[in-house]
């Protein structure tokens, strides 16, 4: 079985292998008392990520599916982000949209179907 010393020690070394500096931005949206949901300020956390080609698992295929039209990534970000569909990453001069996470993801790293917004 594997420690929780030994499960942080396989983060540290993955998170190694994340070479493009990103930050994630993450919007809390609140139901005010009319119905109406107001955007809050933006959580702004940055760390490191890696931009991949879209995979061929069966849940990026699904989430790809929803998608017509659009050039999609997969992100490999830190299992400590709780990313959210309609969350943002920005990596450098790029910019993404979280589409859906990959559950079945490692526990060692995150991975998110994201598109470029241009």
């Amino acid at each position: 079985m594997i420690t929780e010393q030994s499960l942080a020690a396989m983060r540290a070394q993955q998170e190694k292998t994340f070479l493009t500096p990103c930050v994630w931005v993450k919007t809390t949206r609140t139901q005010a008392a009319n119905g109406r949901w107001v955007e809050g300020t933006p959580m702004r956390q940055a760390g490191h990520c890696r931009i991949g080609q879209m995979g061929n698992s069966a849940i990026e295929r699904e989430i790809a599916g929803r998608m017509t039209g659009r050039v999609l990534y997969t992100l490999t970000v830190a299992y400590s982000w709780d990313v959210k569909p309609a969350d943002r990453i920005e990596a450098g001069e790029r910019l993404f949209e979280v589409l859906g996470v990959i559950t079945t993801t490692f526990a060692t790293a995150r991975r998110v179907v994201c598109a470029e917004v241009v």
